[in-house]
């Protein structure tokens, strides 16, 4: 449901279900925005954040955190390995869509 709102809105969506090949991926097709689920298998989303930020080439792309992580700890320690915005679920597709398109635009 989320790709399809995005998609309707006049976004481009690539999605990962495991956080592996997101850098790799993202280093030869540099995406505009990242939307990061705090819980994927694997590596979670705070490590995959903090992948994103030491890389030379990715750092300086926004990264929204969409989660059901809804305390307090999850929210401060995504925000201090570099996430830009924190959406935790339920959330409606339209203000998630308003965040991105606030966050593209100071790209």
């Amino acid at each position: 449901m989320l790709i399809s709102a995005l998609q309707l809105a006049g976004f481009g969506v690539r999605r990962f279900t495991a956080a592996t090949n997101v850098v790799r991926e993202a280093e030869n097709a540099p995406p505009v925005l990242f939307l990061l689920d705090l819980m994927l298998p694997g590596t979670d989303g705070f490590e995959l954040c903090r992948w994103i930020r030491k890389n030379e080439s990715l750092k300086e792309i926004p990264i929204i955190v969409l989660t059901a992580k809804t305390g307090r700890a999850d929210r401060e320690l995504a925000f201090e390995v570099g996430a830009d915005d924190y959406v935790t679920k339920p959330f409606s597709p339209s203000d998630l869509i308003m965040r991105v398109r606030t966050l593209c635009k100071q790209v």
